[in-house]
């Protein structure tokens, strides 16, 4: 998983729709580092991505929040019936940046 942290919403999907979430992987961010990160979040546009199969999306997001600093969990919650949403459920991951003010062009 990417950054090895997230979760998806599955709100409003079909019977049929499954995600994973199982992750076998360490975290590879201390819960120092998760909680200086989380603690910058409310002050900061998010952008969350997904690639599958050569197919890259991305959107800004605002449902965004820390869940737990032990396991370093965080919940992004994606319309299920958006593109982006397909490829987190077909990759099984998403990436989460969290853009600096000088970045506002992104």
């Amino acid at each position: 998983m990417i950054a090895d942290v997230g979760l998806l919403s599955l709100l409003d999907a079909s019977p049929t729709a499954t995600l994973d979430l199982a992750d076998p992987v360490a975290p590879s961010v201390s819960r120092a580092e998760f909680g200086e990160v989380m603690s910058r979040m409310a002050s900061t546009v998010s952008v969350v991505t997904a690639t599958f199969g050569g197919e890259m999306l991305g959107r800004t997001a605002t449902a965004v929040l820390s869940l737990s600093a032990t396991p370093p969990a965080i919940l992004v919650s994606v319309d299920i019936r958006a593109p982006l949403a397909d490829l987190i459920i077909k990759s099984g991951k998403f990436s989460l940046a969290m853009l600096a003010r000088d970045q506002e062009m992104i």
